[in-house]
């Protein structure tokens, strides 16, 4: 009778483990198990939420962007084209403002189209556990149109040339500039105060950046708004002048001059 009592627990206990040794591989065997899958339903549910907010933000920020009033500040501070006769034509036009004569111009293209960005964005692996890990973003970079030119005049004049080209409305930095004397051989007091001028110009260029898997990963798209206030700066750096040539008041207005 003892023997009998005994053998009904154990009976259970060997049922229990058959029972547990047969369903647990299914539950979990460390690759494709009800446990494994579920990890990686949960991360794809994860990324499906992350792509419905970014094409939300997406369809914000181009609604946004289309009925800004204002864009056009944008496009044409940094365009997506070179537009070499319209450079010329502004320093043309800015030297003759300025009273000085450009009889020399040259505008190279850039060497690189686009360049490609490496960001460091979350990735989930195969258990579900996010890690840093770093992935290529193809977004175009900033590019460099060099525009070298050379002018004559005196250096007052050169002064106000180079204070007006910060007012162009059009982003661009000057790389090299190179005054000198004029060294003609027939000394007049007209040519006495013509100094000559080698400047290069950098005038920029940013490409359309095309959406795709890539590009969706950039932090651009985690806001839904645009930030306008560039806008103001833009404008306000265009009327204003930035570029001073302050001579100290113990030194002389032309350090060119004897």
């Amino acid at each position: 009778m003892k023997v009998k009592i005994l053998m009904m627990p154990l009976i259970i206990v060997i049922t229990v483990a058959v029972f547990i040794w047969l369903v647990y591989p299914a539950y979990s065997n460390g690759t494709n198990g009800v446990k494994e899958n579920y990890s990686k339903l949960k991360v794809e549910q994860t990324k499906l939420t992350e792509l419905k907010n970014k094409s939300e933000n997406i369809s914000n920020l181009s609604v946004q962007l289309s009925s800004m009033p204002e864009k056009n500040v944008l496009y044409n501070f940094v365009p997506e084209k070179i537009k070499e006769e319209e450079i010329i034509n502004d320093l043309v036009n800015l030297a003759a403002n300025s009273g000085l004569l450009l009889f020399d111009s040259m505008v190279s293209q850039p060497v690189k189209e686009s360049q490609a960005i490496e960001e460091v964005v979350p990735v989930a692996d195969e258990s579900g556990d996010s890690a840093t890990l770093p992935l290529p973003v193809s977004m175009p970079k900033m590019q460099n149109v060099k525009t070298e030119i050379k002018l004559a005049g005196n250096y007052e004049k050169i002064k106000d040339f180079l204070s007006n080209l910060e007012k162009f409305s059009r982003s661009n930095g000057v790389e090299i500039l190179d005054i000198n004397k004029n060294n003609s051989e027939v000394e007049s007091s007209t040519n006495q105060d013509v100094l000559l001028v080698n400047a290069t110009i950098n005038f920029n260029v940013l490409k359309e950046a095309k959406l795709d898997s890539s590009s969706i990963n950039s932090p651009i798209f985690d806001n839904s708004k645009l930030e306008a206030n560039i806008i103001s700066e833009i404008k306000n750096k265009k009327n204003a002048n930035l570029f001073q040539l302050n001579v100290d008041q113990k030194g002389k207005g032309n350090i060119f001059q004897p």
